[in-house]
């Protein structure tokens, strides 16, 4: 044999995928076996790579002027393709905007905190703040046009009211409802609820600020004592504070301490201003900073 060389074996041991299929050396070489056999010089195999090496470079740049060609078409065709589902400024214009969505929560609400109270039999504050609080955490995930937002606030309401252990019947439940069927309530209620509770990953915890607030009032009675101040006068105040928080989005952002301290703030801030009021009225000062009170408008009159 011309050679002791065993091709195969040798092409094995490299990876096959690598290596060119053929070779340009002015002859065809119709099989990689050829390139190793003795039948080729040292001299033509070494030719035969950098001729290979150079074809493989202009290869590769045609090869990615043709690919940016066919990306280049292809992106065009999609793009007409999609062009019917690109909205127009004028057919946005029909879309809720944030805004609106945010204005329809707040509307429902305050709806909602006056169905509370007069609600019967009357319902703790806690339970307004849970509902309020899964209401919020609701359409954190949802939004106004996935549901009817005003059975979502229902069904926050009676989970709350079993979290709290404020104990009521559905019948009993959808009786204070002054709109709709009362079955047909009942039914979108119960069936809302396991929505509700899988839209809040079924943590069903809410920490109110009531309870801070009450520990806060003990800690003050108790540790200011020569104040010669009465603190319970400042509760009116601070449970408007409370009632005003909720068609926020504090629930969502504060700790439940910090808003009681918050309250308390309040209270004492408005308390403040009563009494300032009050000593201005009894000094007989400025009538026209008190509340409701009606002033005279000066009439001009020309003399002649």
């Amino acid at each position: 044999m011309r050679s002791t060389l065993d091709p195969l074996a040798h092409y094995r041991r490299n990876d096959r995928s690598v290596l060119p299929k053929y070779f340009q050396v002015g002859k065809v070489v119709d099989a990689p076996e050829d390139f190793y056999s003795s039948r080729m010089l040292k001299k033509e195999r070494k030719k035969t790579m950098v001729d290979e090496i150079l074809h493989n470079e202009e290869s590769l740049s045609k090869a990615k002027k043709k690919y940016a060609e066919i990306r280049q078409k292809e992106q065009t065709k999609r793009r007409g393709a999609f062009q019917r589902f690109v909205m127009k400024p004028e057919e946005l214009e029909l879309f809720v905007t944030p805004e609106e969505e945010l204005r329809m929560q707040r509307s429902i609400e305050d709806a909602a905190l006056k169905f509370a109270d007069k609600f019967r039999p009357h319902i703790w504050p806690s339970v307004k703040w849970t509902a309020l609080s899964f209401f919020k955490r609701a359409f954190l995930v949802w939004v106004p046009s996935d549901t009817s937002i005003r059975m979502v606030m229902m069904a926050c309401f009676y989970l709350a009211m079993k979290i709290d252990e404020f104990y009521i019947t559905i019948e009993d439940f959808v009786r204070n409802m002054n709109v709709g069927d009362p079955r047909q309530n009942a039914e979108r209620i119960l069936k809302l609820e396991p929505e509700l509770m899988k839209c809040l990953n079924y943590n069903l915890t809410v920490h109110c600020p009531y309870r801070p607030f009450e520990g806060h009032l003990m800690d003050m009675k108790t540790r200011m004592l020569l104040l010669n101040f009465d603190l319970e006068s400042i509760r009116r105040d601070s449970m408007r504070f409370f009632q005003h928080a909720l068609q926020t989005d504090v629930l969502l952002l504060y700790p439940p301490s910090q808003i009681a301290l918050a309250a308390i703030n309040y209270g004492l801030h408005a308390q403040e201003l009563d009494e300032r009021r009050k000593a201005e009225w009894e000094a007989g000062g400025r009538i026209g900073q008190m509340p409701g009170a009606v002033t005279e408008q000066p009439v001009d009159s020309d003399d002649e």
